[in-house]
């Protein structure tokens, strides 16, 4: 994801302190599922930073590669999982396409976890060969559509719109990363990192 060691640890770490300011911060449910969302998906930074540190497939960048796998899948259904937790009502159709979503993601993350052995640079950045299996278009459709529809199990419109459209452009970026220049690519590193300072500025 980041183009240097460096970038993956510092993204990191600003995503775990905002995160952690924004859930400490506020009182409200909608701050509290969107700061441990995010702290959890910036979990992929500390992978990312493992990888840079073992450019080969090593033990370490094996077992790495798996639990990266594993935590990147999971993140729709840790999204409506805090929901939940969070006393938000959850739609039918939000149901429905977690549902649909962990199915695909059985034979999905089965298939990653068994194709792929170590995750290596590539045209300057970290290569994540799980997201460009057989049917990988059609998978991540899904996880992305989980996502947005779910947004919509929160109560507060702005916060509903803000967090698919938050989706829309990870999911456009990410597909971009490997054509981006370096200094785009760099800003696209730290993008999930910032989320949680930009929310904590509309969310009191």
């Amino acid at each position: 994801m980041c183009y240097t060691e460096n970038d993956s640890l510092l993204a990191y770490v600003i995503n775990f302190s905002m995160s952690l300011i924004l859930f400490v911060k506020s009182n409200d449910n909608h701050a509290k599922v969107l700061s441990l969302f995010f702290l959890f998906v910036g979990q992929m930074q500390i992978f990312d930073y493992i990888f840079w540190k073992n450019q080969y497939c090593n033990q370490i960048n094996n077992i790495t590669t798996k639990l990266a796998i594993i935590f990147n899948h999971l993140q729709p259904i840790i999204f409506i999982l805090l929901q939940y937790i969070y006393k938000f009502e959850l739609s039918q159709i939000s149901i429905i396409t977690i549902i649909i979503y962990s199915i695909a993601s059985v034979s999905y993350t089965y298939n990653g976890l068994n194709n792929v052995n170590c995750t290596l640079p590539n045209n300057k950045i970290i290569d994540w060969k799980w997201n460009k299996q057989e049917y990988s278009s059609f998978y991540y459709f899904i996880f992305l559509m989980s996502l947005s529809i779910s947004s919509f199990n929160f109560t507060n419109t702005n916060i509903q719109y803000m967090s698919v459209i938050i989706n829309w452009i990870s999911y456009f970026m990410a597909t971009k990363t490997p054509i981006l220049n370096y200094s785009i690519g760099r800003i696209w590193c730290y993008y999930a990192s910032l989320i949680p300072l930009f929310l904590s500025i509309f969310i009191k």
